[in-house]
């Protein structure tokens, strides 16, 4: 499916990103952009596509409200941000206690509750997305390291050439 017209939707709709500054609103944009891959994957209906970026936009919408009110955002605020974001992320597990969020966010400065909220919302707790981590990637899980291999004792020069006698 082309994603190009569901780009164009996000970034046509000013109410997105008006609360914030510059760069907040550029984070927020490549954020929501970096998601339509992974929301729009196993849809081939452009209806489906399009009822599920406006669930998409619905929480960027939230976001950009409740940055510049963060030092005042009540348990019900974040409540109503995950129940949006549990409609657009279905398989992330938003179940950050709402209370402990709204009290961590008055303390942050507006780029700090950006990558807050956006862990919020995708159910990293660290508040740290993947895409954060890369500029605009969708969120992926992380591949589990491969196990080193068990530490060989140091053999010399000699000892590797003609091997260990």
């Amino acid at each position: 499916m082309d994603l190009q017209p569901f780009i164009e939707r996000i970034l046509e709709v000013e109410n997105l990103t008006d609360n914030l500054e510059d760069s907040q609103a550029k984070r927020l944009l490549d954020w929501g952009i970096g998601q339509l891959p992974v929301l729009l994957a196993d849809l081939a209906d452009p209806i489906g596509a399009a009822e599920k970026t406006g669930d998409l936009m619905r929480v960027m919408r939230s976001i950009n409200r409740l940055i510049p009110d963060r030092a005042a955002l009540s348990p019900d605020d974040l409540s109503d941000l995950a129940e949006k974001a549990a409609a657009a992320f279905p398989k992330a597990r938003v179940s950050m206690d709402a209370g402990a969020a709204a009290a961590a966010l008055a303390g942050l400065d507006a780029g700090q509750a950006l990558e807050y909220l956006l862990g919020f919302v995708t159910g990293t707790p660290s508040g740290k997305t993947p895409a954060s981590q890369t500029g605009s990637a969708p969120v992926r899980p992380e591949p589990a390291a491969p196990p080193e291999p068990p530490a060989q004792p140091k053999l010399s020069f000699f000892e590797r050439l003609f091997g260990k006698r």
